[in-house]
């Protein structure tokens, strides 16, 4: 789950998740015991559920468990591919190393997704505010949506920075897949993944973060 996720949300979710996958493993394997003749008697007597109501112990353990596997665990990618090419719907390509040395943020969007329609002022405002000190801000389609619709959507809404088109999905590819959209990602200027959200742009966040690399 580590590309879906912000940082903070991600701890939250293996926190709740890890426990409950834990707790039911162990209750399926003791009840699963039960059938068995060599069992000793008190496993084989009464009800083996274990929950978190009953065993408030095992909560607090898991999420230690679920803390530390969070910590130590590397987030994936951590490097887009340098390889990674960029076909823009002005006609020109550029290579991802092209755009090394600052830091670069990934919004991706859909032709079709509200929220992303929304937040294209935002993102507009947020690239005016700090161009100096990114490389760029670079808004990639997914696949599913055809290119002459991209093109409408960029002329109706007056889209004014780059729109990188992805109709093989190879940008999605490399960062891990898509689940949804709207999806940020920001890149330090050595193009490593400092940050990644679903949902709408934070952009107060975002610029704590981009003042900070």
């Amino acid at each position: 789950f580590r590309n879906f996720f912000t940082d903070e949300v991600e701890l939250i979710f293996n926190i709740l998740l890890f426990p409950f996958i834990f707790t039911s493993l162990i209750s399926w394997i003791l009840n699963s015991c039960k059938s068995d003749p060599t069992m000793p008697t008190w496993i084989k007597s009464g009800s083996l559920r274990v929950t978190f109501i009953n065993h408030p112990s095992l909560f607090i353990i898991f999420s230690l468990v679920a803390v530390v596997t969070f910590l130590m665990w590397p987030s994936k990618p951590m490097v887009i591919d340098e390889n990674l090419n960029f076909t823009f719907t002005s006609g020109t390509k550029k290579n991802i190393s092209e755009f090394q040395g600052k830091p670069l943020l990934l919004t991706f969007w859909s032709i079709n997704c509200p929220v992303c329609i929304t937040e294209i002022p935002k993102i507009s405002k947020l690239r005016k505010e700090f161009y100096p000190d990114l490389s760029e801000v670079i808004a990639v389609n997914i696949p599913q949506d055809p290119p002459p619709a991209i093109f409408q959507t960029i002329k109706k809404f007056n889209i004014d920075y780059p729109v990188a088109l992805d109709v093989q999905g190879d940008i999605s590819k490399a960062i891990g897949g898509i689940k949804a959209t709207p999806f940020s990602l920001l890149l330090n200027k050595e193009g490593k993944i400092v940050y990644r959200a679903y949902g709408e742009l934070n952009t107060q966040d975002l610029r704590t973060r981009i003042k900070a690399l």
